[in-house]
This record gives structure tokens, sequence and C-alpha cells, in this order.
């Protein structure tokens, strides 16, 4: 399997079709209230099939945790089964 960088060293032209990987930041980012955020997709071909079968095979023993604050500086925390727990602060990076 040939990773991104290795293809990009190659100058080949990597699309979404030849597969990939997509990710954004989350730090000091601003979601508005019931909006979703995409920081993380994996896009199957050829130069990511690996990594796509093993977090196809592994996704249901896969859990986040995500601590968010609001402007009003109320913080919670939530889990994968969408529970949110007031907590005093979130924890840096």
């Amino acid at each position: 399997m040939k990773n991104l960088a290795s293809a990009k060293r190659e100058e080949r032209n990597i699309s979404f079709d030849s597969g990939g990987i997509v990710s954004s930041p989350t730090e000091n980012t601003i979601i508005p209230a019931k909006s979703d955020f995409e920081f993380l997709r994996v896009y199957r071909g050829d130069l990511s099939i690996d990594l796509w079968e093993k977090i196809d095979q592994e996704r249901f023993n896969l859990s986040l945790i995500a601590c968010f604050c609001s402007p009003l500086g109320d913080c919670y925390q939530s889990n994968s089964e969408h529970i949110s727990v007031e907590v005093n602060s979130c924890p840096a990076g």
C-alpha cells in the first residue's frame, strides 16, 4: 500500500476515488449547537485501503469522548452514547 506522502512525492494525482484521509483540527473551533463536525474521513481506495479496512473492522469497538464549552463558559463532556455531563473545564489538547 502506498501512503499519501509517497504518492505526493511521486507527483501522482490524488483523488477521493484513489483513497485518502482528510482531517480537520478541532482545537479552538466553534461548532454551532445541533450541528455536526466531521474531524476525520477516510476514503476507500488504493492509497488507504488497509487503514479503511482496519477501521471498518474495529468501528464497533471504538469509543469517543469529546469535551466542549459554551460561549458562556459552561463545559460538558460527551461520550459515544451521546450522554453529556457537565464538567468544570475541558483538558487542554
